[in-house]
């Protein structure tokens, strides 16, 4: 919990704290031994779409000169993603063909008419009335409706896959999907954020609110690399799945954000940040990355 007196701080909620971050540790550690044997093979396809793979232990004996390696493995992935990504996620929005913007179809339209003009004083009126309604072209500008809000609606989806990066962790996430045969993505989760527009002043940029009392919720997903992603062993679908852990890197100015943040107790961050609590330990497997990829 930090130092004492971020100890102290944090008393009330100390005991239930403590609980999960046990029962947290401790189902990452059976997941981490579960999932070293996969690991292997994933490290196994890194080297070989890096074109890092370990020499052959006969090279001496078969006196074989070049030291170049082909690359064929990332070339077949390159290809694969390509592919997936032209026959991948699509989506779009379009209207219903009968659109239940109204509550009569058309028939029981023309009947609750018909209803309310027998029950006119007025004849000459309700005549004219029967003339000029008509319910077909009424029908119509009911699924124009419908179609203008279709497009709305896939404009501002648009707009939030824009402002999640989708594109972005998408094509990561083919990649992983490529070379390792897992692909993991988090998400939709709604997130809030600050209604405004950054402005520049004095020869800076800042961010200006539009009205700090309002807030703007919007739709949140990114891929999680697979090397980070902890599942429950035995689970062979996502609906099997007891738990599933994300380890999460952070810095250090990350973390200290984290005291501006609801739900965060700043006094425990700082604590935290001091006496380094939780400081970064890299994986083996990430050994056998840093490795492969400064030889490339």
């Amino acid at each position: 919990m930090g130092t004492p007196s971020g100890a102290v701080a944090g008393e009330a909620m100390k005991a239930p704290v403590n609980f999960m971050v046990t029962m947290v540790r401790g189902h990452f550690e059976t997941a981490r031994m579960a999932k070293q044997d996969i690991e292997r093979v994933w490290e196994t396809a890194h080297d070989n779409y890096r074109g890092t793979a370990p020499r052959p232990a006969a090279e001496g004996a078969m006196r074989t000169r070049s030291k170049v390696t082909m690359k064929i493995t990332r070339t077949k992935v390159a290809a694969a993603v390509a592919r997936l990504k032209e026959i991948g996620f699509k989506w779009n929005v379009k209207p219903t063909p009968e659109p239940s913007l109204i509550d009569y179809s058309p028939a029981e339209l023309r009947s609750k008419l018909a209803e309310v003009l027998a029950s006119m004083e007025n004849k000459d009126l309700a005549s004219q009335i029967k003339e000029e309604m008509d319910v077909d072209a009424l029908m119509q500008q009911v699924k124009e409706l419908a179609r203008a809000r279709a497009d709305a609606m896939k404009l501002r989806i648009e707009d939030d896959l824009v402002e999640m990066g989708w594109d972005q962790h998408y094509d990561q996430g083919l990649l992983d999907g490529s070379l390792y045969g897992t692909m993991v993505f988090k998400g939709l989760l709604t997130k809030e954020r600050r209604p405004g527009r950054w402005v520049r002043r004095g020869g800076s940029w800042g961010f200006l609110d539009v009205d700090p009392d309002v807030k703007l919720y919007r739709p949140e997903a990114e891929n999680i690399s697979p090397w980070d992603f902890y599942p429950s062993p035995g689970a062979w679908m996502v609906e099997k799945l007891d738990y599933g852990i994300v380890r999460n890197v952070m810095g250090h100015r990350e973390v200290a954000d984290l005291a501006d943040n609801p739900g965060f107790d700043a006094a425990e961050v700082m604590a935290c940040l001091a006496d380094k609590t939780g400081a970064w330990t890299p994986e083996p497997w990430e050994h056998r990355l840093f490795a492969s990829n400064a030889q490339s």
